[in-house]
Order: C-alpha cells, then structure tokens, then sequence
C-alpha cells in the first residue's frame, strides 16, 4: 500500500475563485471539454499544494509579508497566487479561462 504525502501548501481562496470553478465546470459539461477542464483543475490543485514556490512565473515578493506573488498556467487556466513561505499558505488570489483556448471561453 502507497502511503501518501500529506500537501506542503494549504490552499486559501480569495473572493469568488471557487464559484468560477463551480460556474466554469458546468459550462465545460455543457461543452463537451468536463474531462480537459477537471485535468486543468486537478493539476493546478497539486500544483498549489505541492510546488507553489517552484512552479509559474514569480511576479513580485512582498516585503511587509514573507510572500511571493506568483503566476500559473495550466491548459485554459491563469492563476494567481500568493505563496506564504512562514504559514505554508497559498492564496488564490485569481483564475482567468485564457482567451486563446481552442475549447472556447465561458460567458462572463
């Protein structure tokens, strides 16, 4: 039996992130692309989790705070987020459906 890791990051949303995936995952339902949109998510989940500090492009670091102000992509996914290094947070501070996904865009 596999024991599993236990994530390094615990994952704060900031503001209306976790209705977008609610909204976007049954937009993608109805387009035919659920299964591409849920690997999307599940990737950007342990992504956050496991590698925060090492994965996307650092945008800036925060002095007042021990934070770094990242940014991700996975397939039609944009992220931004805050790693805290101290508190071993991440806050998901946006999610953008990028405009040039071959899938089509959500409304709105």
């Amino acid at each position: 039996m596999a024991l599993s890791v236990p994530p390094r990051f615990t994952l704060v949303f900031i503001g209306p992130v976790l209705e977008k995936i609610e909204r976007w995952g049954a937009w993608a339902k109805a387009q035919g692309i659920q299964a591409e949109f849920e690997k999307a998510a599940g990737t950007l989940t342990y992504r956050l989790e496991y590698e925060a500090d090492e994965w996307g492009r650092r945008e800036r670091e925060l002095l007042v705070h021990p934070m770094d102000v990242r940014r991700g992509t996975v397939l039609m996914l944009d992220v931004r987020y805050a790693v805290h290094h101290a508190g071993k947070q991440v806050f998901v501070t946006g999610l953008e459906w990028r405009a040039d996904y071959p899938g089509g865009r959500p409304p709105g």
